[in-house]
């Protein structure tokens, strides 16, 4: 009989926050926190691309690039949704002046102590504030940010 206890995977490992000039700190956590349903990160670049010449040989080529997005649902009711249209604002007012200085200031981190596993997010930017549903239970929305640089650590 195997002995191996399995890793128990539970959101409430999971924390992060985000900083930018114009707002502070923003604290990542869940419902009971801040407000936090779901994150996603997604890498944008495909390192390897293979291409097939006339003769059959694959020609193989590597693309540098680490940039990518990270998807945050939050409830549209929660401090969490607040703070980050507070910053979007914030750099928005900011470019509609003619200061995007500050734009691609933000930066963020995301760890899970139970795997280990962590995200080190440069060149944050907002992609548009999201879509928003009026409905009769309260519904999440989703923020699309995107990261000039991902560290996958």
């Amino acid at each position: 009989m195997n002995n191996v206890i399995p890793v128990t995977y539970s959101g409430q490992d999971t924390n992060g926050s985000f900083q930018h000039p114009l707002t502070g700190t923003i604290i990542l956590s869940g419902i009971a926190g801040k407000g936090l349903n779901e994150l996603h990160v997604r890498m944008a670049t495909d390192h390897a691309s293979l291409k097939v010449g006339m003769d059959g040989a694959v020609v193989i080529s590597y693309i540098p690039g680490e940039q990518g997005e990270i998807e945050i649902q939050v409830w549209q009711v929660s401090e969490l949704h607040h703070d980050f249209l507070n910053w979007y604002n914030a750099i928005i007012a900011a470019a509609q002046t003619g200061d995007v200085s500050l734009f691609a200031a933000g930066t963020m981190f995301i760890q899970n102590t139970i795997d280990g596993t962590s995200h080190t997010m440069t060149g944050v930017v907002p992609v548009k504030v999201p879509d928003k549903s009026y409905s009769t239970e309260a519904q999440t929305v989703n923020w699309v940010l995107r990261c000039a640089n991902i560290a996958n650590e």
